[in-house]
């Protein structure tokens, strides 16, 4: 299974106006959230409303499409604080958002293309940052101090990070091909960044 770049997957672009810049821009983290609903071009029109205050960088839509709202670079308003491993940081200046079009009450509750598009999104950004282990891959809900969003229960997140895992494995198996930074985070598990508290 080979590593997908950016060019690799089709992204398109549909700018919010809700963020801000990151101070540290050190991105530790992929949240994953719930949508609440599977009308995906509902969602888009929220979160690019001003009016609404959210966002995040990524939304996968049923049919697997991937729209990117918010520049990597910036910081979405997607998460607030969390805690993450027994410390509480400000997740949106550390993080990646990513939404998931889906209630959980259709049957799939989420759709094959859009497990092979979070997989391929979230394998991508792991390779580029080369800061984000697999343990931090995370719904907002686990990690969210007393509110948090989905996706629902009906969603398969052991999937989603199983099929991550075994790429990056796949990946770490070739000779030379793990960069000093990969290998310090896999070591790591974690490496908090500067003004986490």
């Amino acid at each position: 299974m080979s590593q997908p770049d950016r060019n690799d997957l089709s992204i398109i672009p549909m700018a919010s106006p809700n963020f801000d810049c990151r101070r540290y821009r050190k991105v530790v983290a992929i949240v994953l959230h719930g949508t609440g609903s599977n009308d995906g071009l509902e969602q888009l029109t929220r979160l690019r409303n001003p009016a609404s205050r959210a966002s995040v960088h990524y939304l996968v839509e049923r049919d697997g499409q991937i729209y990117q709202l918010v520049a990597d670079k910036d910081r979405a308003w997607h998460a607030g604080p969390c805690r993450l491993h027994g410390r509480v940081i400000d997740m949106d200046e550390h993080s990646i958002g990513i939404a998931v079009v889906g209630d959980g009450r259709e049957d799939p509750a989420y759709t094959r293309a859009q497990y092979d598009s979070l997989r391929d999104l979230v394998s991508m950004l792991m390779e580029e940052y080369g800061t984000i282990p697999p343990r931090n891959v995370v719904r907002h809900r686990d990690v969210a101090v007393g509110r948090g969003d989905g996706p629902s229960t009906g969603f398969d997140f052991d999937l989603v990070i199983h099929e991550v895992v075994e790429r990056r494995q796949t990946k770490a198996e070739a000779p030379n091909d793990l960069t000093a930074s990969e290998q310090a985070a896999s070591q790591a598990g974690m490496e908090l960044p500067p003004g986490a508290s």
